[in-house]
């Protein structure tokens, strides 16, 4: 049985990209939050634009995450798993 215990949210760095995408893979994460009781959701935000919009969104959808602006590099390499948009993210 695999137990993940970090998963990494690359939902974009564009507004439009991350509105498109944010919700979507939030609930992916409460979904397996409720299976994975001990996994730790982060998510990595383009700048402080989005991660203010990161914290106002999984608060109101009941999401525990872990929201860093600027740290995509260092968070994907400590992370267990990842979703993440097409884009330059794919490139990292």
């Amino acid at each position: 049985t695999i137990s993940p215990s970090r998963l990494l949210l690359l939902p974009g760095s564009r507004a439009y990209e991350v509105r498109r995408n944010l919700r979507s893979m939030l609930g992916v994460a409460r979904r397996l939050q409720e299976d994975f009781r001990d996994l730790n959701v982060e998510v990595a935000a383009y700048d402080q634009a989005v991660e203010k919009a990161v914290r106002d969104v999984s608060r109101e959808m009941g999401v525990r995450v872990n929201v860093s602006a600027g740290k995509s590099r260092e968070m994907m390499m400590n992370a267990d798993f990842a979703l993440a948009v097409s884009g330059s993210v794919s490139l990292e």
